[in-house]
């Protein structure tokens, strides 16, 4: 059952996607589809506007099936170790009242990223 918000939010099935997708359109899989390398997507990319841009909250792996499904679709698309550096980086500010290096450690979670393959 699709339902559609005042915002412009609108949920559906994901075996049952709509047709007439919106511009602007911005896929988040906020599934654990994916966290296995051998994951199929939550949602075929192929059925998404060239426009679309789709973001995954997953991390690890670092190319999830909802990236990988994406890219092989010629569409935009990010995994969720930004969100996570952010997340971390914003509570440690919160906690210890001072600035955190954001950039500094988003480079060290990629590095630790592509240590783990």
């Amino acid at each position: 059952e699709s339902i559609r918000g005042e915002a412009g939010l609108e949920t559906f099935s994901l075996s049952d996607p709509p047709a007439d997708w919106p511009d602007g359109l911005i896929v988040i899989n906020a599934t654990s589809a994916g966290l296995r390398p051998e994951d199929e997507p939550p949602l075929d990319a192929n059925r998404l506007p060239p426009s679309a841009v789709v973001f995954d909250m997953i991390y690890n792996p670092a190319v999830p099936a909802m990236v990988r499904s994406a890219r092989a679709a010629g569409l935009r698309a990010a995994n969720g170790l930004s969100m996570l550096v952010h997340q971390g980086a914003r509570s440690l500010e919160i906690w210890s009242r001072a600035a955190v290096p954001a950039a500094t450690m988003a480079r060290a979670a990629a590095e630790a990223m592509a240590e783990l393959g």
